[in-house]
């Protein structure tokens, strides 16, 4: 189960979409098709179990405007805090940052980002997160 009730059965469809999109060429019309799917299904997911913070953060990894991304981002990091998913709270800050780090290149809120992810890591941690926020820390020195 992911750490805000969602059954694995229901989460592997996604993580199966997920690796079909990776697969493909993101010119491909293929990948428009194989998003298309995965989008189909999170609108399904959030029918049942609700807008949770797996579901809108992955909603956010596969939209194209960065700053639609990003709101996504926020709320599902909001979410997160609300249910005190303390799992998708360092996922999704450690996401919000490596975006402002790493696409928009703002230190200033890459950072603030940061601090969070920090603070959440103290809560939930695990070695990917661990890794992350080494590289990130390092992008805004």
């Amino acid at each position: 189960m992911t750490s805000d009730g969602i059954k694995d059965s229901d989460w592997d469809i996604v993580k199966t979409y997920a690796a079909e999109i990776c697969v493909l060429s993101a010119d491909n019309l293929s990948d428009v098709f194989a998003k298309n799917k995965l989008t189909n299904y999170l609108k399904k997911l959030e029918n049942q179990y609700g807008r949770l913070p797996s579901i809108v953060a992955t909603q956010a990894d596969y939209v194209d405007d960065i700053s639609q991304s990003l709101a996504l981002n926020k709320e599902a990091y909001m979410t997160a805090c609300e249910i005190s998913d303390t799992t998708n709270m360092s996922l999704i800050s450690g996401g919000i940052a490596e975006i402002y780090l790493e696409e928009l290149n703002d230190n200033s809120k890459g950072k603030f980002w940061l601090n969070v992810f920090k603070d959440c890591l103290s809560q939930h941690t695990d070695e990917y997160l661990n890794v992350l926020f080494d590289e990130l820390s390092n992008l805004a020195e």
